[in-house]
C-alpha cells in the first residue's frame, strides 16, 4: 500500500511539474522493502526543451521531449552538479548515458543499466564529449544536440552521469 502511495505521489510531481513553469523540483519519496524503509531523492527538471526525471543512483533517467523545434547549436545544462576536478579535454571519464531522438523520443544511444559505466578518453572531438567537458563526478548534465552534429541521425537528447574523472597524465 505504502509503494502504491509512493508510486502516486511520483506520478502527481512529474505531471504538476511538466505543466508548471517551475524549472526544478525534488521530493522524497518513500518506498518499502518488507520491513526496511528506504528513501529516494526524485528530481524533475524542466528546461526550454523538455522535462528530465531522476531517481538517483545507477537508474536511467525518464526524458521527456518538449516539442519545440531543437536547438541550432548543442544546448548544455546541468541537473545535479558533482563535486571534485573538472573534467578536461584528454582526461579519461567514466559515465552512464541515455540518448533519445529529439522528434521521437525514441532511445536511440545508452549505457545505463547493471553494467559497468562507459570509458572514454574526451578528446572533445564529438558535440556529445564537448558536452562532458566541465563536468564533476557525480554530476548529471542534458545536452541537445542539434542533427547537423549528431551524424545525421537527427537531434538528440542526452543525459549524463559523470562517475569518475582520471586526470590526463
Amino acid at each position: 500500500m505504502k509503494r502504491l502511495i509512493a508510486i502516486g505521489g511520483l506520478f502527481v510531481l512529474v505531471a504538476s511539474f511538466c505543466g508548471c513553469g517551475s524549472d526544478e523540483a525534488t521530493t522524497t519519496v518513500k518506498t518499502s522493502k518488507g520491513s526496511d524503509e528506504a528513501t529516494r531523492i526524485v528530481k524533475a527538471s524542466k528546461g526550454p526543451f523538455g522535462a528530465v526525471v531522476y531517481k538517483g543512483d545507477r537508474t536511467e533517467p525518464s526524458i521527456h521531449v518538449s516539442g519545440a523545434p531543437p536547438p541550432k547549436k548543442p544546448f548544455i545544462r546541468d541537473i545535479v552538479v558533482g563535486h571534485g576536478p573538472a573534467a578536461r579535454r584528454g582526461d579519461t571519464v567514466a559515465v552512464y548515458y541515455h540518448g533519445v531522438n529529439y522528434r521521437t523520443g525514441v532511445k536511440v544511444h545508452y549505457t545505463w543499466g547493471p553494467g559497468s559505466p562507459f570509458e572514454i578518453t574526451l578528446n572533445a572531438v564529438t558535440a556529445w564529449e564537448k558536452s562532458i567537458v566541465g563536468m564533476k563526478a557525480g554530476g548529471l548534465r542534458e545536452a541537445v544536440i542539434p542533427s547537423r552534429l549528431a551524424f545525421n541521425e537527427g537531434a538528440i537528447d542526452y543525459v549524463t552521469k559523470l562517475v569518475t574523472v582520471k586526470p590526463a597524465r
